[in-house]
């Protein structure tokens, strides 16, 4: 609503346990409010609040408080007073500091401070993403508390910068010409396989060294599918092209930086080998995507070479969490761990363990929230949620990225179309730091979704970015016959996507043999989906036959809607097939975006045209049920009879589904608002006056002939009541578009013909037309 404040009457509702107040206009809260003292859940979200009442603290049976997006700068120190309160919302407000007294709220369990200007990392804070859950509470306290004495605290003056385009533009060497001038290009340098760091280091102006950590990505096709796990946030890019005649794919490079890179800066290098020009439409590129500089250099004579460190200097040192304070005994673990990694490539977790001690931490769960910190920011890898792969601290990142590149490199492997066993790995690596980690290493390859176990085949793996292209001939030709069709628009769609899904879902590919690189069948045996990627379309389309087609449909969805969540800016749509009299069946029918749809429902509009001719109009409740079954997951149905599973997910009872505008659906944000109460569609056994009616007619027809009826007719007149009792049933159902023309047909057959006396005239009609 649009509420500048508060009615003094509210405090009268002295049962009150939910208050929802958010997205209004209020700029104060009435002390008065602290006599609703049954309030649990209090929802203030999206406001103008500057500060809060010190009278709030009466609220004791206070559990959950959301303050997000309003202009919160100071926390009062009374809130400490909220001795139930579990869960605070403070996101998207201006503060910069927090009152001590909040670590003596014993029941709080939640803290969301993302997007406030609070000296903590954002990697500790949590994801960006409202509707995911915030940092670990104890992590986000001790982290804080630790920095408020600058005599314990270190500034951060250290950044990466991530050097990205085709391949052989020159990005290694520009890298190593950052690094130093005076390196010698060589003509047959070898090509970059997978990724490459060089450390970098510059003075500033206070004496400080500034680290720079220089990422440069080979640009073969087959490493892109791996850059969502090491293009960073909070880091500079550089976008080297050349002069070469073939696009140097500037849309698809810039398009995948701001998918990864969120609002990182951006500067286009033009190699100009041998002082060619690269011509560049530089106005259209920077009205487009976010680009600092286009900078010019040939990088053998150095020429524009001063230029471009001077600029890769300034942008680094202005990134916005350089001089951030850190814990100075989590620098001296970190510069132990560096000091290890120039002799060995990786630690076990209980060498990490000792390493933190011998520094001065001791507190184990400190330990873990360190390493966490440095995985997030790419210094070393160490997967603690993985019962393998947390026993071993990678150190170098790109070691083991250039293990996995390693095996996708692999001529055999090539050939045989991604194929390896364990026999290829031993070969493959057979070199002493990797053949001790050959477990572990094939576990980060499936662990970044690269390759998978064929089903059957113990130690045999397919990597399925090497398939084949050519689609194969199907052994069982495609049911065509009334498919379910979604389709998944795109604005950018990055590589990867499919893949993931076939490694995702790799154990249903029918035959294990009906998948390439850019599709997949996937057979439950109860339905078969094909799903197929466009890349330069920029969509995906799935279409399903079979007997239990919203079941396989509803977890092909939600598998890639996985996978599009992992990506935080996203954008695509996805595309309902009308289901008219004219789309109805068809492989081509007119599409729909879902996000469209969703808008009429909550505008409480039925209908909507069909976009072919002659448009006729369709039920837009409808058109979302026949794909995706909202009825039977609102009244907490499992898809089908059996369990669907797929990896770690269970598909089976749904208590509530939440649908929100936007360009897709996403998980309801933790405690927060109740949805609504579902639409349940309309349905013949759910109409009062249609059970009043019949249970009359039953009853009238038995009150007039029970007497005067032999029992044998008496039996027979009640035997066709019912029978009607279900065809007016099935006409209601049809009047409700809740069947097709088809099926009302049989089923009226269906019944006519069980109608004593009745039912064997209409047979003797049909088989008299030849329809019998």
């Amino acid at each position: 609503n649009s509420l500048s404040t508060l009615p003094p009457e509210i405090v009268q509702l002295r049962s009150l346990q939910s208050l929802e107040l958010s997205n209004n206009s209020l700029s104060t809260l009435p002390p008065e409010i602290v006599q609703l003292t049954s309030l649990q859940s209090l929802y203030l979200r999206n406001n103008s609040l500057s500060t809060l009442p010190p009278e709030i603290v009466q609220l004791r049976s206070l559990q959950s408080l959301y303050l997000g997006s309003n202009a919160l700068s100071t926390l009062p120190p009374e809130i400490v007073q909220l001795k139930s309160l579990q869960s605070l919302d403070l996101s998207s407000n201006a503060l910069s500091t927090l009152p001590p007294e909040i670590r003596q709220m014993a029941a709080l369990k939640t803290l969301d401070l993302r997007g406030n200007p609070v000296p903590i990392p954002p990697e500790l804070l949590g994801p960006k993403e409202p509707y995911l859950q915030p940092g670990d509470l104890e992590t986000i306290l001790s982290f804080y508390f630790q920095v408020q004495d600058p005599d314990a605290t270190e500034p951060l003056y250290e950044a990466k910068l991530l050097i990205v385009g085709e391949g052989e533009a020159g990005k290694t060497s520009l890298a190593k010409k950052i690094k130093n001038e005076a390196y010698q290009l060589d003509q047959k340098e070898k090509t970059t396989e997978g990724i490459e760091v060089i450390r970098w280091e510059f003075p500033l102006p206070n004496g400080q060294a500034f680290r720079v950590n220089i990422w440069d990505f080979g640009g073969q096709e087959i490493y892109h599918a791996t850059h969502q796990f090491f293009l960073t946030k909070r880091s500079l890019y550089a976008l080297v092209a050349d002069d070469r005649k073939e696009n140097p794919n500037f849309h698809h490079w810039l398009s995948v930086v701001e998918l990864l890179g969120g609002d990182s800066p951006v500067l286009i290098i033009k190699n100009e080998k041998q002082d060619r020009q690269c011509p560049i439409n530089e106005r259209q590129l920077r009205s487009e995507f976010k680009v600092e500089k286009f900078l010019a250099t040939n990088l053998e004579t150095n020429r524009g070479l001063a230029d471009i460190k001077a600029a890769i200097q300034f942008y680094l040192v202005h990134l916005p969490h350089i001089g951030t304070p850190l814990p100075k005994i989590w620098v001296r673990v970190r510069a132990a761990l560096e000091n290890y990694a120039q002799h060995c490539h990786q630690i076990s977790d209980e060498k990490y363990f000792d390493l933190c001690r011998q520094n001065g931490l001791r507190d184990r769960a400190e330990m873990l929230r360190l390493s966490s910190y440095l995985h997030d920011l790419g210094v070393c890898l160490h997967f603690q949620d993985d019962a393998l792969l947390k026993k071993t601290v990678i150190l170098k990142p790109e070691w083991g990225t250039t293990a996995v590149y390693k095996v996708l490199d692999t001529p055999k492997v090539k050939t045989n179309y991604g194929r390896f066993t364990h026999a290829d790995l031993t070969e493959i690596w057979q070199d002493r730091p990797y053949a001790e980690l050959r477990d572990e290493l094939l576990h980060l390859m499936m662990r970044f979704k690269l390759c998978y176990e064929i089903p059957g085949q113990p130690h045999h793996y397919i990597a399925p970015h090497l398939l084949k292209d050519e689609q194969p001939d199907y052994l069982n030709p495609w049911d065509t016959d009334n498919n379910l069709i979604l389709r998944y628009q795109y604005d950018f769609m990055p590589k990867g996507i499919l893949t993931r899904l076939i490694v995702e879902m790799h154990r249903w590919i029918e035959q294990q043999t009906l998948v390439w690189k850019t599709g997949v069948v996937l057979n439950n045996g109860r339905a078969r989906a094909e799903v197929i990627e466009y890349n330069h379309r920029r969509e995906a389309i799935v279409r399903v036959s079979g007997s239990d087609k919203k079941a396989w449909l509803a977890i092909i969805d939600h598998e890639l809607n996985k996978i599009h969540a992992s990506y935080d800016r996203l954008k695509y749509d996805t595309l309902v097939p009308c289901n008219c009299n004219t789309c109805k069946g068809s492989q081509e029918p007119y599409f729909y975006e879902l996000s469209q749809l969703r808008e009429r429902v909550s505008n409480r509009k039925q209908t909507i045209e069909c976009g072919k001719p002659p448009y006729h109009e369709v039920k837009v409740l409808k058109l979302i049920d026949d794909v995706l079954d909202f009825e039977t997951v609102i009244q907490g149905q499992p898809p089908s009879q059996e369990l669907h599973r797929s990896g770690d997910i269970a598909i089976g009872t749904v208590e509530t589904l939440v649908i929100q505008q936007g360009s897709h659906i996403m998980n309801p944000p933790p405690e927060s608002t109740p949805p609504e109460k579902p639409v349940l569609l309309p349905s013949a056994f759910r109409n009062g006056m249609f059970y009043l009616l019949a249970a009359e007619v039953i009853f009238c027809l038995v009150a007039i002939f029970a007497g005067s009826l032999p029992l044998p007719s008496l039996i027979v007149v009640v035997i066709a009541t019912v029978l009607i009792f279900v065809l007016i049933g099935v006409f209601q159902l049809r009047a409700d578009d809740r069947l097709s023309e088809k099926t009302t047909g049989e089923l009226v057959t269906l019944v006519i013909e069980q109608l004593p006396v009745l039912g064997g005239i209409f047979r003797q009609i049909l088989r008299l037309f030849g329809k019998g």
